[in-house]
């Protein structure tokens, strides 16, 4: 299989509602995917295969964000 889907649920103290705000969450969870893997690797530790690209989107705005990896 060369896609996983993950449903990943975040949780603020307070609201964060504007399309605006959404996107730079989604910004902040791909940028922070991107971090480790560029550095330690999102697949298995005993596998060869390496993360080609991240796709965030968001079930509240029509939106994605995705991330090359090089």
């Amino acid at each position: 299989m060369k896609k996983l889907i993950f449903t990943v649920e975040i949780e603020f103290e307070d609201k964060v509602c504007s399309d605006g705000d959404i996107r730079e969450v989604m910004h902040n969870v791909a940028d922070g995917l991107s971090f480790v893997a560029d550095r330690e690797g999102l697949a298995p530790e005993d596998s060869e295969t390496f993360t080609r690209k991240i796709k965030v989107s968001s079930s509240v705005i029509d939106d994605s964000v995705e991330k090359v990896i090089v």
